[in-house]
């Protein structure tokens, strides 16, 4: 089970490292993750996902004790691109494309074979299997019917957005009208208060 990278954990990870060196004592493994971006997500109202750097860490001999997390980049030894230097440049050197929209594994109206397949040709996301030029879709069966139910998907997630925005805009708006009411009810009851108190005085 992963576990969150504790400073007990990573001492015992660590060993005796010395500066600049390269840690050995543990195995490393640098691979992307798709997390989503909240932001990018509330705006195009449907889930968009990006590529993070992410590092597993495993002590050799010890199947019960993993790491799983994103890396941490620095000028020190403690930090992943230098503790596991070798790696991480071998994870660089590798390349590959970062991901960017939502994922069609995350998208319901596919099967896992077909996601495997597009995946094949380089096509991950509900926007790429969109965008597909005629002479690709050709390629594959049913994927015509499976292109235009990703436009009609993001139309509609567009559309979606809009009017929670808008929703979310009236609501604001309400609640400033409703914060100047009751402004207005206070002073209302502090100038009546104010005119009694001068009544009794002149009485």
């Amino acid at each position: 089970m992963p576990l969150e990278d504790s400073e007990g954990f990573t001492k015992l990870a660590m060993g005796n490292q010395q500066q600049g060196a390269q840690d050995n004592s543990v195995f490393a493994e640098f691979y992307l993750h798709p997390s989503e971006d909240k932001a990018a997500s509330a705006e195009e109202g449907r889930p968009i996902y990006t590529d993070k750097e992410y590092v597993r860490i495993m002590v050799p001999g010890d199947k019960t004790t993993m790491i799983e997390r994103p890396v941490r980049l620095g000028n020190f030894p403690k930090h992943d691109n230098q503790r596991f230097g070798t790696q991480y440049t071998a994870f660089k050197g590798g390349g590959g494309q970062n991901l960017s929209g939502t994922p069609l594994a995350e998208w319901a109206m596919i099967s896992r074979s077909q996601v495997k397949e597009l995946e094949h040709f380089n096509c991950r996301t509900v926007e790429q299997l969109a965008s597909m030029a005629d002479t690709a879709v050709q390629n594959f069966t049913g994927v015509s019917n499976l292109r235009t139910l990703a436009k009609r998907y993001i139309e509609d997630a567009k559309e979606g957005s809009a009017l929670t925005k808008m929703q979310s805009e009236l609501d604001e708006r309400d609640n400033r009208l409703n914060s100047m009411e009751a402004t207005l009810k206070e002073m209302q009851a502090e100038l009546a208060d104010s005119k009694a108190s001068k009544r009794r005085k002149a009485e």
